[in-house]
């Protein structure tokens, strides 16, 4: 493992100190990309608009030194694409996952054994149906920023079962776990080098489903997009046992909200991600160089940067561990 330096400074004043830092960054921040493991990117082929295919991003990334990084697709599997790109693309660890969206029935088991022999990496617990804790159907938009006006999903005739029901992790009534996650979560615990990464559900379904999750054997457990909660809903979490996820924000203002809430958390139990690859996102590889700069910036270490960048996200792929048999033939 690469460990990026600890910047050193002779500057006294907070002006001085920002001149510094820009310097510090025009000079040596593709340095700091060395051994970065992204666990959220978006790419080709796609539903929505993506700027990149898989294997191109991987060439992009292995050319600024990555080590590793996990794409992201909503509609279906995508465990075999990624592997495609690992093998035209070495130099460079690539994996895919699956959504547990409607496109491949939800909550669904069988779906999740599949895409797990085929080598995915990440089960994420759905988003265009998730988090709504609600009974009513609905046609989802979810992501429609991403697609041109003329599109079919936006200008086709809604018929009744494109109107499909929230996909809740929990029974409403009871605040259980409903009976398909329990399989899920024996199939990731089974796998034992598989990330279980909440996506969009509800503070209320991770309270739940996080500590079945551990009870049944999952060590490997995420908050996607961990900023939606409060402080302390995240604090609770990661005591738990999950990590949290901070997907880089696409608005910069934002980056000092980051470092608090990262600070407040602590960095062993945090992750920087992009989130990035969607048409209307900035490029992941610049995204990442200027999180890592405002994450500076508000006080954190480099050291504790490279922890969630680098260490804790190859240490959740298990990319130095042997490779697990039986995760598809290529």
């Amino acid at each position: 493992m690469w460990y990026s330096p600890e910047p050193t400074s002779e500057a006294t004043t907070p002006e001085e100190q920002k001149l510094e830092a820009i310097k510090v960054f025009e000079k040596d921040s593709w340095l700091w990309l060395k051994d970065v493991v992204d666990l959220h990117v978006y790419c080709l082929p796609c539903v929505y608009m993506r700027l990149f295919d898989e294997i191109e991003i991987a060439r992009q990334m292995r050319a600024v030194g990555y080590r590793a990084f996990v794409s992201k697709r909503h509609h279906c599997c995508n465990a075999d694409s990624a592997k495609l790109a690992a093998k035209y693309v070495p130099g460079i660890r690539v994996f895919g996952g699956i959504v547990l969206n409607w496109a491949v029935g939800g909550l669904n088991p069988q779906a999740v054994d599949a895409a797990i022999l085929m080598g995915a990496k990440v089960v994420w617990f759905g988003n265009m149906h998730a988090g709504t804790l609600s009974k009513e159907p609905f046609y989802s938009q979810y992501d429609w920023h991403n697609i041109p006006a003329d599109h079919i999903l936006k200008t086709r005739i809604v018929k009744p079962y494109l109107k499909a029901p929230p996909i809740n992790v929990i029974d409403l009534d009871t605040g259980k776990l409903v009976p398909p996650v329990y399989d899920i979560i024996d199939l990731i615990a089974d796998a034992g080098d598989v990330i279980l990464n909440t996506c969009h559900i509800s503070y209320k379904e991770c309270e739940a489903l996080i500590p079945e999750a551990r009870k049944g054997g999952v060590n490997r457990i995420m908050v996607d997009h961990a900023h939606r909660f409060s402080i302390e809903e995240q604090k609770k979490l990661a005591d738990m046992g999950a990590y949290m996820e901070y997907d880089i924000p696409k608005d910069e203002s934002r980056h000092p909200k980051i470092a608090e809430m990262i600070k407040a958390v602590g960095p062993s139990r945090c992750v920087i991600t992009s989130g990035m690859g969607a048409a209307t996102h900035c490029h992941p590889i610049d995204e990442m160089r200027h999180i890592m700069m405002s994450l500076r910036l508000e006080g954190i270490s480099q050291k504790e940067i490279d922890l969630m960048t680098k260490i804790t996200p190859a240490k959740l792929l298990a990319l130095d561990e042997p490779e697990r048999p039986w995760r598809g033939y290529i």
